[in-house]
């Protein structure tokens, strides 16, 4: 077990058995250990070389900002000590492959699993006012069972405390922050180089935003097989391509990916902080939601086949994607002059509204393809409902306006045929939901979802 500085932990020290190097890096050296005392394997990382006073700092700074997470996506911290004065920090063991060790591209299904633990967790650092400001492939671990857990908080950032800065091991240089406003900041330049958001590189302050960046680079590098900037050795050609040229869309390099998750990954990649999810949370939120449509549930079967009607759904909604704006827009006017009384049902600013029906149909349409994957979210919906207090009719009056809305926007596109297959898959939509809210469906949704394909209906 032994190091280039000559150091190497001794087989047993407190209640740990070592048993062998797991890893090591500029800023760390990793063990695999046994914690005799209460029979459990651990990870335990001692500072690399001589231990100064900035790096104890920021072993402890690590500690404690693991210890305010305690999140099944985030690896767990046990205790830290010190060993014949080296700090060591003992971590939960995560068995498995890292991110980096994954051959890619990997599956979109996989990587919408892997998104949503990498975006809990980081929901879960942001909510306790930790930025991670390292993440990348080689800091997630798989393991076996398919839980991601983030790794590697050496440089994170605590809100409310001054967090002590590595002295220049891992400081990522800033040959452009002279060509902006002047808010260079010691220490905003900590990270990997190739992960690093367009304002680290202005010389801006880290924020979640830029976390946000990072998990952006990390899904679309794992999807596609590649980053979406072109790769140099040189620190300046780097930050100019980040900062100065335009990312080319997920799909473009990963055509199979879903449009909505792809409209995920990319406005997590826009040059403009302000343009991203805030924080993780959000993104979080979406990617649950996603998980529920397009992820199968163990031992889930299809209640109904939608295979036929849910391609010519897709390409009819298709056509209206470019005006969705106009769509909702249109939708809510003929909804709200058929039932006056729904009005009182959504808020007096309808922007928000509008933006997450349109997100909400975008994530059905998708998910009409594999129906047994898309009733878990539309149950969740309508319960969601339950608070809503949806009157008699409600469901009936929302699937006639939008049908109506349809059919005045796609004109000559439009005919008897489609709108029976769009009659056919808004009956399952409003038919599952009112089965999660507890309502009785109505006997017209009921026949539908029975008899999907009923042969007095052309195909």
């Amino acid at each position: 077990m032994g190091e280039t500085d000559g150091w190497a932990p001794p087989g047993r020290f407190d209640e740990f058995a070592v048993m062998g190097p797991l890893g090591r890096g500029g800023m760390g050296h990793v063990y695999l250990a046994r914690d005799v005392a209460l029979d459990r394997d651990v990870a335990i990382k001692f500072i690399a070389g001589e231990a100064s006073d900035s790096s104890r700092r920021r072993f402890l700074n690590e500690a404690r900002a693991l210890a305010r997470l305690g999140h099944p996506n985030v690896v767990g911290v046990f205790r830290v000590g010190e060993l014949e004065g080296r700090p060591f920090i003992a971590y939960e063991f995560v068995p498995g492959r890292s991110l980096q060790q994954l051959e890619r591209p990997l599956p979109w299904r996989m990587v919408l699993r892997i998104a949503v633990g990498l975006a809990r967790g980081l929901a879960a650092a942001h909510r306790a006012g930790v930025l991670h400001r390292d993440l990348k492939p080689s800091n997630a671990m798989l393991s076996p069972a398919g839980v991601v857990k983030l790794l590697d908080f050496g440089l994170a950032r605590l809100e409310g405390e001054a967090a002590a800065e590595p002295e220049g091991d891992r400081r990522a240089p800033s040959p452009i922050a002279g060509q902006h406003d002047g808010t260079t900041r010691a220490g905003s330049m900590m990270g990997t180089p190739a992960y690093l958001a367009p304002e680290q590189w202005r010389g801006e302050v880290a924020s979640p935003r830029s976390d946000v960046y990072a998990l952006g680079l990390v899904l679309y590098e794992l999807l596609a097989g590649r980053s979406p900037h072109p790769q140099s050795a040189d620190a300046e050609e780097l930050a100019r391509a980040v900062v100065s040229l335009p990312n080319p869309p997920l799909r473009s390099a990963c055509a199979d990916v879903p449009e909505s998750i792809a409209r995920v990954i990319d406005r997590c990649l826009r040059r403009e902080p302000l343009e991203r999810y805030e924080t993780a949370a959000p993104l979080s939120r979406e990617l649950d939601d996603m998980q529920l449509v397009f992820l199968p549930l163990a031992g889930d079967e299809a209640p109904v086949s939608l295979e036929r009607d849910a391609v010519a759904v897709a390409e009819s909604f298709a056509r209206v994607v470019p005006e969705l704006d106009r769509f909702t827009k249109e939708l809510y006017a003929r909804l709200f002059a058929s039932r006056p009384d729904l009005r009182d049902l959504f808020p007096a600013n309808m922007d928000a509204q509008r933006a997450k029906l349109a997100h909400t149909l975008q994530l059905t349409v998708e998910g009409l393809r594999e129906p047994e994957r898309l009733v878990p979210a539309l149950e969740d919906l309508g319960r969601r409902h339950r608070d809503y207090k949806v009157p008699a009719g409600g469901y009936e009056v929302f699937t006639a306006a939008l049908l109506g809305t349809l059919r005045d926007l796609q004109g000559r596109e439009w005919n008897d045929s489609l709108e029976q297959v769009w009659t056919r898959a808004l009956a399952f939509i409003t038919g599952t939901m009112q089965r999660g809210q507890g309502l009785a469906a109505s006997t017209f949704a009921s026949r539908e979802v029975a008899t999907p394909h009923r042969p007095d209906v052309p195909e």
